[in-house]
């Protein structure tokens, strides 16, 4: 599969899932996947430093709107900054 068929399937998987929000901590390893976010319609996209940050603004998003929220990171260890939201969102249910 290629990058531009993976990025593909990413975005149809989002809408199929009723994302209209993503949580974004870019670098260079997700630049393709952003900019396709970017270029998206109603797709908003929010921009943060860090993962975590990233993470629990869009716990909160869920808890507000009832809806999902993509987090999109750069790595396997950026993804584990996402780990204390999960938690936290089990917790509340």
């Amino acid at each position: 599969m290629s990058q531009g068929d993976l990025v593909r399937a990413v975005l149809r998987l989002l809408g199929e899932l009723g994302v209209r929000e993503c949580c974004v901590a870019a670098g260079a390893r997700n630049a393709p996947l952003i900019a396709a976010l970017l270029a998206s319609r109603g797709l908003r996209v929010r921009h943060f430093f860090e993962e975590r940050s990233a993470a629990f603004f869009a716990l909160g998003r869920v808890m507000a709107k009832g809806r999902p929220v993509a987090v999109v990171t750069t790595s396997g260890t950026a993804a584990a900054e996402v780990l204390p939201a999960l938690i936290e969102a089990h917790y509340q249910g």
